[in-house]
Parts: C-alpha cells; sequence; structure tokens
C-alpha cells in the first residue's frame, strides 16, 4: 500500500518536478474529479487547466475556487455534455485549437442513470467508457506531442480491480443482471480500451483505478425510495466510512503525476514501480486500487485471457463504430 505520508511527499515536489504542466479534467465539477482538480491547483507551479463539464455555474465556482488556491495557473471551462460524442469532439477541438501538447488526461465523469442519452446508449456507460475513449482517442496526439514536460499520462476512475465477464453481444450493457455484472462488464471495457491505446502510444501511461468509498453526487439523480433511503444513510454515515475528500483528491493527483507509473512522473525514494495490466512492472497500462496498488493476478489472468477468446478485438472493432 502506498501511504498517505508518501503520497504527500510526491505530491509537494510536483511545483519543483514539474512545472507548467496542461491538464485536462473532465468531469470535475463535483465529487472526485472536483476534489482531484483542487489537489492539481493546490500543488502544481503555473499549470494550464481546461474543465469539462456540463454545468457552466459549477464551472464558474470552480475556476474561481482554483485560481484562489494558484493565482499563477491558468483555469479555463469548457462547456459541454459529455455524456455526447459529439459534444466530445466539439470540447477536444477547442482543447487542440488552443493547445500544442497535453500532459495529464483525468476523467471522473460518471452517472448511474439507464436512461438512453440521445446517442442511444445508456448514459452510465456512455459516461463511463464510450465519452471517456473518445476523449482519448482525440487528445492522444496532443499527449504524444513534443512537451517542455516529459509527462505523459491518462487516468480514468472507475472501478479498476472490478473487472468481470464481457457480453460481446452487449456492449452497451443494457442486458446486465445486476449492478455488479454492470460494473464487470464496463470496468474490463475500460481496462481493455486502454490496453489496446497502450499499444498505439507507448510513450503515455494509462491508468484505470477504483476510488474507494468517497461522498460525492452520483446517486442524487436516480429516483426511488431505495435510492432515497440510501442516500440518507451515506449522509448520516459517509464520513465515517468514506475516504475524506482531500485525502481523495490527493491519491488522484499522485497517479496523475507519480514516477510509479512511469512516463516522467515525480520520482520518490523508496515508492517503487507497479505491476501492469499485463504483470509486468513499469509495462504502462495499469489497473489499481484506491491505495495506488496494483490489482493483483486474478486480473491480469481475467484480462488476457478476454485478449484470447478475441473480446478486446471486438470491442475496439464496436468502439471505432460508436
Amino acid at each position: 500500500m502506498v501511504t498517505l505520508t508518501q503520497v504527500k511527499a510526491s505530491n509537494a515536489l510536483l511545483s519543483t518536478s514539474l512545472p507548467n504542466l496542461v491538464a485536462v479534467f473532465v468531469g470535475a465539477t463535483s465529487g472526485i474529479g472536483e476534489y482531484s482538480l483542487k489537489a492539481f491547483a493546490k500543488h502544481a507551479l503555473a499549470p494550464r487547466v481546461y474543465i469539462v463539464g456540463r454545468s457552466q455555474a459549477s464551472g464558474d465556482r470552480l475556476t474561481t475556487e482554483c485560481k484562489q488556491l494558484n493565482p499563477g495557473g491558468t483555469f479555463n471551462f469548457i462547456q459541454a455534455e459529455v455524456s455526447l460524442i459529439s459534444a466530445v469532439d466539439v470540447a477536444c477541438e477547442e482543447i487542440r485549437r488552443r493547445e500544442r501538447s497535453l500532459n495529464i488526461l483525468f476523467n471522473s465523469a460518471g452517472s448511474l442513470v439507464s436512461t438512453d442519452t440521445p446517442d442511444g446508449l445508456p448514459q452510465a456507460i456512455a459516461l463511463g467508457y464510450y465519452t471517456r475513449t473518445r476523449f482519448m482517442l482525440n487528445l492522444l496526439p496532443l499527449l504524444r506531442a513534443p512537451s517542455p514536460s516529459s509527462l505523459r499520462r491518462c487516468v480514468t476512475t472507475l472501478c479498476g480491480g472490478k473487472e468481470g465477464a464481457v457480453d460481446v453481444s452487449d456492449f452497451p450493457g443494457r442486458k446486465a443482471s445486476s449492478l455488479m455484472a454492470a460494473r464487470g462488464h464496463a470496468g474490463s471495457m475500460v481496462s481493455l480500451s486502454l490496453a489496446r491505446l497502450a499499444l498505439e502510444a507507448p510513450d503515455v501511461a494509462f491508468i484505470h483505478n477504483f476510488p474507494g468509498m468517497v461522498q460525492t453526487a452520483i446517486a442524487d439523480d436516480l429516483k426511488g425510495v431505495g435510492w432515497a433511503a440510501g442516500r440518507l444513510v451515506m449522509k448520516a454515515v459517509g464520513r465515517f466510512i468514506c475516504m475524506p475528500n482531500e485525502e481523495c483528491g490527493e491519491r488522484h493527483l499522485f497517479l496523475m503525476t507519480s514516477g510509479r507509473f512511469g512516463s516522467g512522473g515525480v520520482a520518490v525514494e523508496g515508492i517503487e514501480g507497479v505491476k501492469g495490466m499485463d504483470g509486468v512492472v513499469g509495462s504502462g497500462c495499469y489497473s489499481v486500487t484506491q491505495e495506488g496498488e496494483s490489482t493483483g493476478e486474478k486480473v491480469v489472468e481475467l484480462l488476457e485471457g478476454l485478449k484470447e477468446e478475441g473480446v478486446q478485438a471486438a470491442l475496439w472493432s464496436h468502439t471505432m463504430g460508436v
């Protein structure tokens, strides 16, 4: 386990080790994304940041708060309905117009709502997989472009380590038998897509993590007595059982910038490299726990089996056709 002390030691070196970073945060107007964005703003030196999200009011608030945390930074909000592929394309075009290179792409946009988007995809998996993959595809040329910093990193926070069976006849996951089955299905899709992208961009580190229990508003739009009761319980006990918001932000900043994951990150004595999805240390594509550890051999074997069965190839063909 990477301790919080080690995490903070690494993050404290960010300003001197990696100044002038360019970062994109998708879905950072609340929850995990907001905590992570503010940790980045707190520690980075003269960064240029693009916050992509749906709510203009939240975006205005965040740019003001980040500027207060880091007067030397530049914080831009791009309003976009990030569950829509066409809106993602427009947002990415704006970023490509303004930047020649990119160091960090962090995506935490999420929902538990199952109603379809105008693209004909369930909103939960549209945000959890399809538009995240589109952001990476669109911005990969910037991540690979020459930059003053050697850091090149994509972090997607969803359910690393919770990968499971994939139904190749139902990639959108409409027929999932339970929330756990849907999580396993989506988790494997995310990890397999990162592994596919890593083949094209070996100079970029790709990380799929599970954030642990964190207090967010992800379930606020869900209807029904059960969900309402669950929200009340979380409000009452969440601070006792969930990771503190500040720690959540610090740990995600560590994923974005630590040398533990190679690709030009901050080097700290005593923090070693971690095994990738293929079981090899430093291989460039990682599925990690909330403590920043490899999710283990079970996930390695599962993903290798899915590749051998042709699931990754079928998924990628499907993804490129959406």
